[in-house]
C-alpha cells in the first residue's frame, strides 16, 4: 500500500523549456510598456499656432503689410501639409514635398519622450524631443520647434 501517490517526474529537457517560455513570456511583458507608445499616431502641425505675427516677427519685420499677408498666407499653407506618423520604433516626416522615414529607439527623460533616429556609421542625427502640452505635443528637433495637434 502506497501513501502517496508517485511524483510525475519532468524530464530536464521539459524543465528548462518551461523556464525559457516563462523568461521569454516576463521579457515580452516587460517590453509592451514602450516609452514612446503615447506619442504613437499621426500628428499635423498647429497651423494657428505656429504661424502668427508675433512667431514670424523676424520675417515680416520691415515688409508692407500686403507683403506680410502673402508671407503670411504662404508660410500657413506650407505648414499645413507638413504630418509625422509616429509608429513603435518608425518615425515618418512628411512636408509635402519631401518624405523621410527612419527608425529610432525611444526613451523618457522625465516629461520628456526622446526619439533618437538610427543613424549610419559616422552620421550623428539630432533626437526628436517631445513634451505634452494639454491635447498638443510640442515638438524640438535641432533648431526647428513645433507644435502638434493629433489627426
Amino acid at each position: 500500500m502506497r501513501l502517496f501517490r508517485p511524483v510525475r517526474r519532468t524530464t530536464p529537457i521539459v524543465a528548462h523549456r518551461a523556464l525559457a517560455a516563462l523568461a521569454l513570456t516576463a521579457a515580452l511583458g516587460a517590453c509592451s510598456g514602450r516609452p514612446e507608445k503615447p506619442l504613437v499616431g499621426r500628428w499635423a502641425v498647429d497651423v494657428e499656432a505656429m504661424v502668427t505675427r508675433e512667431t514670424m516677427h523676424d520675417q515680416l519685420n520691415g515688409l508692407p503689410v500686403p507683403a506680410q499677408e502673402k508671407r503670411l498666407a504662404a508660410a500657413r499653407a506650407e505648414a499645413a501639409r507638413i504630418t509625422l506618423e509616429i509608429e513603435e520604433g518608425r518615425l515618418v516626416v512628411d512636408t509635402g514635398l519631401d518624405r523621410q522615414e527612419a527608425r529610432f529607439t525611444a526613451r523618457k527623460d522625465g516629461d520628456a519622450f526622446v526619439l533618437q533616429p538610427e543613424a549610419a556609421e559616422g552620421q550623428t542625427i539630432a533626437p526628436y524631443v517631445f513634451m505634452f502640452q494639454g491635447e498638443k505635443l510640442k515638438m524640438a528637433w535641432g533648431a526647428t520647434h513645433l507644435v502638434l495637434v493629433k489627426r
